[in-house]
């Protein structure tokens, strides 16, 4: 405390208040104020030059971290049309021999496979709905991953690179791979980008909302042309929104998230896309209505005859009412000629019209639990996650090769191939990385060294005059030293905020570089200033004041 009561009378008052000789002001802002504002701003630009250098430094270097560790993005891209058996064998059909450094397929005691595992998967591309029920204008891609199921878990195993890699990723760590049994998992994990279009903080949420997208099977904008709708975008009415969507319960979103917009379960897509289990407008035989606060009153009873009259005609056989008048079931004739009037979406529209009436009556049309079987998906796309060795990664053309002989399909490898360029762009940075860094940090120890040199040197009288009255050597040079943290510390402050104020774009992070960093410029402004004080300071009181100014 002392020391800095100290600086403040000796340094900061004398230099920011006129004395003696200097009245007037522009005098004064010469004399005193100009190197300081002058080192302030040289110290700013050097400093902002140096955290941008390693924000963007970092933000590459992490970036390309994230894609190696990324199965969906570091990966050879195959389509096609192929089942899981037939992708497990390529990983043991090409192989890496280190004596050599070829890539073949012939194995050998001390080859190790050149591709680690093959993830089939398929791919759906939904139109998602905004919280006013208007439609996305662009399509998200939606992308299938393997979740384990307790009847066959030797079989139907989770891709163990996919699953970790999905975990650790998790804003909230929640269990998506947990086995999904008969009992379909009808949720959904969306990418950062697609949560923040869709409405959804991760930061703020307390449930699992629902989300809703246009139905993989029935066609909205067909049905609207038809109808000569004056806008086919239009946000969806009641009846649309019971007619052509589907939901998903939000599960969880990525942190990060390359290759795709949303994630769900292979038993999701498969009666999404393939079966009509979950097909809003799918035929049903019957269906049940229930009252669960109270009993139905005998004019409700009336009330329900009627409406099922009036709405289904002649297709329904007359409500079946259990004993305890809480629940009624609905049977349609088996001749019904049109197959629309016995589907859920109609049925939903005309139980709407009759809660109306009787506001606390359900519908539950009972359906069995969805059931799904692995061994029945035929997958159309496939990643092939090789390993991250660059030795491997150099031998990328036989790879392709052995690839494009095993499937008659197509394959895209330009996922890799970004790969290798960003990963020799990095090995060019790194290397002129500290050449940089050591280069910056001696320009920044010269500049105080001869800044401060050339300050005290001005300041000579004063400081003769100082030592003359008693005061010690080491006091002075802490003064000197403090002025130089406070003058370089400003300067930081300034350019971080700086920094913080103007965008940065998609590659820039902080990491323990930026501390290393300030912790070398703090280190070296107390040596470069250290060196400079203790040049003037540790000399004789006649030597300094023989020099006044």
């Amino acid at each position: 405390m002392s020391l800095l009561e100290n600086f403040v009378k000796t340094v900061l008052y004398r230099d920011f208040w006129p004395i003696k000789g200097q009245q007037e002001p522009f005098e004064h802002f010469i004399q005193c104020k100009l190197y300081i504002y002058g080192s302030i701003l040289i110290l700013l630009i050097l400093f902002f030059s140096g955290i941008r250098f390693l924000g963007t430094y970092n933000g590459l270097k992490a970036h390309l971290k994230s894609l190696e560790e990324n199965p969906f993005a570091s990966a050879i891209l195959i389509k096609g049309s192929f089942h899981r058996k037939s992708l497990n064998k390529l990983k043991e059909g090409l192989f890496f021999n280190p004596g050599n450094k070829t890539v073949g397929e012939q194995n050998c005691e001390n080859c190790i496979p050149a591709i680690l595992e093959a993830y089939p998967y398929n791919s759906v591309h939904l139109r998602f709905l905004h919280d006013d029920s208007s439609i996305f204008h662009d399509t998200h891609e939606v992308l299938t991953v393997k979740v384990p199921d307790n009847y066959s878990p030797d079989k139907n195993k989770a891709d163990k690179y996919i699953q970790k890699w999905i975990t650790e990723n998790l804003q909230f760590g929640s269990d998506f791979f947990h086995p999904e049994e008969q009992e379909i998992n009808r949720s959904m994990i969306l990418s950062p980008d697609l949560a923040e279009k869709l409405g959804y903080d991760p930061r703020k949420m307390n449930t699992r909302p629902m989300i809703y997208f246009l139905d993989t099977k029935q066609d909205i904008f067909e049905a609207r042309k038809t109808a000569n709708h004056p806008d086919i975008w239009a946000p969806l009415n009641e009846t649309e929104k019971i007619k052509y969507t589907n939901h998903a319960q939000l599960f969880d979103v990525l942190k990060y998230f390359s290759g795709g917009d949303a994630i769900i379960t292979e038993g999701f897509y498969y009666h999404l896309c393939k079966k009509f289990t979950l097909d809003p407008c799918k035929p049903v035989e019957y269906f049940y209505l229930k009252r669960t606060d109270a009993q139905l009153t005998p004019s409700e009873i009336k009330i329900v005859k009627q409406w099922a009259i009036d709405y289904f005609g002649n297709t329904i056989e007359p409500p079946h009412f259990y004993s305890n008048n809480t629940e009624c079931k609905f049977q349609f004739l088996s001749y019904v000629s049109t197959e629309s009037i016995s589907t859920k979406c109609n049925i939903r529209i005309g139980v709407k019209r009759l809660q109306n009436k009787i506001p606390n009556i359900s519908l539950d049309f009972k359906d069995d639990i969805p059931g799904y079987q692995g061994q029945e998906m035929r997958y159309y796309y496939a990643y092939l996650y090789i390993n991250k060795d660059q030795r491997l990664l150099n031998n990328i053309s036989k790879l392709t090769h052995f690839l494009k002989k095993r499937f008659a399909s197509y394959l895209d490898d330009n996922q890799v191939m970004t790969l290798i360029k960003y990963r020799k762009d990095m090995k060019r940075m790194d290397a002129i990385f500290w050449w940089f860094f050591i280069g910056f940090i001696l320009l920044v120890v010269t500049y105080i060294v001869v800044t401060f040199t050339l300050l005290l040197q001005t300041k000579r009288h004063q400081i003769g005059m100082f030592k003359s009255m008693g005061a010690s050597s080491f006091k002075l040079i802490g003064i000197y030293i403090s002025e130089a943290l406070i003058l370089t510390g400003m300067s930081i402050i300034l350019a971080f905020s700086l920094s913080y104020c103007i965008p940065t774009g998609e590659f820039y992070s902080y990491n323990y570089n930026m501390v290393f960093y300030i912790l070398c410029i703090l280190v070296l402004t107390i040596a470069g200033a250290g060196f400079s004080a203790w040049y003037i300071v540790t000399r004789q009181p006649y030597q300094l004041i023989s020099y006044q100014t």
